[in-house]
């Protein structure tokens, strides 16, 4: 989750956990951040649209199941309070996606279309998330298909916006993630038997495959190997949770459909696991990239630097200014320069907007407050929870993600 986070999407928080019953040690559990209204709010600065979890029926890929809305309410469970879930946008989406193409119906015009419904880059980019991790229960290339994802459909007022579409992909119950280092970065895509059709589609058009492979390799830049970012994570998460783990008294392991009670040898064999499969993974990816021909472009939003913003900066308050240089602190503004950051946008009122003129500013995943927009500088609203630490920012124009800047952060 902290990886999708770093790559610029929302994702639930976790945290490790020692339960207790009766004074008695029960064993070692993770805290998962419920995907609920708060969790929009807090992400999105809005709770009022419908947010759906995939539930999975049975194996599906977009395909084309009919115009009868009721059809897909089996993959789509309604976890925010509307008295039903709008079943005819998602239908509307498929019938699209299964739209063949045409003289009078070109790749360009399926993408306009398509992004009143869902950003194809964006899409993309979660996808190209989900196969450097290697996740084999996934949005795409899933073992059973489509699953273990959110669906957020903003409400009415925003998705009128041009910065906002219709439907946001959350990630959820990553477990089988790290699954094969040597997986095909195109596996639900063109390889493997179950092939997500808005996938293929996208990458059947040149200048989106090129789009995805550049995803991927940011991504498994981003991830490293051997002394990288995930293998060092993994050491400091292992250094915090060893003791927890493997004096857990009721550790289970899953192998072949079946729960199992296993020991702490099989805990510290899977911590190795997880080192060895990067040990590899982020090289074999990079290769795989060049193999399929991508051709790097200038193109895109690209962040160099942040700094404190000045009050007299701005045309209104809006929280604590004022930290040392190179430091965040919550709630504080933050001026993100760079190239090719957006149209030039003023906020005007408060609450401040999470989105101006086609472009938002993602911190550890939330879209943070802006108050102004332009090609070369954004400012944006520290969310005012971050813990101390450091924070990636990433910036979204028209759905394409910039790289990620790291930014200390500082609470006292």
């Amino acid at each position: 989750m902290k990886f999708f986070r770093m790559m610029g999407f929302p994702a639930p928080r976790e945290a490790p956990a020692q339960l207790y019953v009766n004074g008695q040690y029960f064993g070692f559990y993770m805290i998962v951040e419920h995907e609920d209204a708060t969790f929009l709010q807090r992400n999105f600065g809005q709770s009022a649209g419908y947010l759906y979890e995939w539930e999975f029926a049975d194996t599906y890929e977009f395909q084309n199941l009919g115009d009868d809305p009721s059809l897909y309410a089996q993959f789509l469970q309604l976890k925010t309070d509307q008295a039903a879930p709008d079943l005819q946008t998602f239908c509307n989406l498929v019938q699209l996606i299964n739209q063949p193409s045409s003289s009078t119906f070109t790749d360009a015009d399926f993408i306009i279309a398509l992004s009143q419904y869902m950003d194809p880059k964006s899409f993309l980019t979660y996808a190209a998330t989900e196969n450097v991790l290697s996740e084999a229960d996934a949005l795409v290339g899933g073992i059973v298909g489509m699953n273990n994802f959110y669906l957020y459909q903003f409400q009415g007022a925003a998705r009128n916006q041009r910065s906002v579409t219709f439907y946001q992909l959350i990630p959820w119950d990553k477990d089988l993630t790290f699954s094969a280092s040597a997986r095909d970065i195109m596996t639900g895509f063109t390889v493997g038997p179950n092939i997500n059709m808005l996938a293929q589609r996208l990458v059947g058009i040149p200048e989106y495959l090129n789009f995805y492979l550049g995803q991927v390799s940011k991504a498994a830049n981003l991830l490293g190997g051997t002394g990288g970012w995930a293998d060092t994570g993994i050491s400091s998460e292992y250094a915090v949770i060893d003791a927890a783990a493997s004096n857990d008294p009721n550790k289970q392991c899953f192998a072949a459909g079946v729960l199992y009670s296993c020991g702490t040898s099989d805990f510290q064999n899977g911590v190795q696991a997880l080192h060895s499969f990067l040990a590899s993974r982020s090289a074999f990816v990079l290769q795989e990239v060049q193999s399929y021909g991508f051709q790097p472009t200038a193109q895109g939003p690209r962040i160099s630097a942040a700094a404190m913003a000045e009050p007299s900066d701005l045309q209104f308050s809006v929280g604590a200014v004022g930290t040392p240089q190179g430091q965040a602190a919550p709630g504080s503004l933050l001026k993100v320069t760079g190239a090719n950051l957006g149209p030039a946008a003023q906020a005007s009122s408060n609450p401040l907007p999470r989105s101006l003129a086609n472009t938002y500013a993602a911190v550890e995943g939330v879209r943070a407050p802006l108050t102004a927009t332009a090609a070369g500088e954004i400012e944006i609203q520290i969310p005012g929870d971050l813990p101390a630490g450091s924070a990636n920012i990433v910036v979204s124009v028209s759905g394409e993600m910039s790289n990620t800047l790291v930014v200390g952060v500082q609470t006292d």
